[in-house]
């Protein structure tokens, strides 16, 4: 009976810890999705950026107001 008693115990401790591990997997996996979208966005302000620098650099170089469309948005 003892031993009855002790797989139980041992079946729902791996069951708890099964429990929290999963937990943990999951909310790690919130944070790399989470990671990679702040990368994206970080991607595309700094494509930006680089846009507008370049357009400055032109407008600088042939002084064209044309040049500077970039800064009206």
């Amino acid at each position: 009976m003892a031993s009855l008693i002790f797989a139980l115990v041992m079946i729902l401790a791996t069951g708890v810890i099964a429990y929290f591990t999963e937990a943990g997997v999951m909310n790690s996996r919130s944070w790399v999705l989470h990671t990679y979208e702040v990368k994206t966005d970080l991607e595309e302000l700094q494509a930006a950026l680089n846009e507008m620098r370049a357009s400055a650099e032109r407008y600088l170089l042939s002084n064209h107001k044309a040049e500077l469309i970039c800064f009206q948005d």
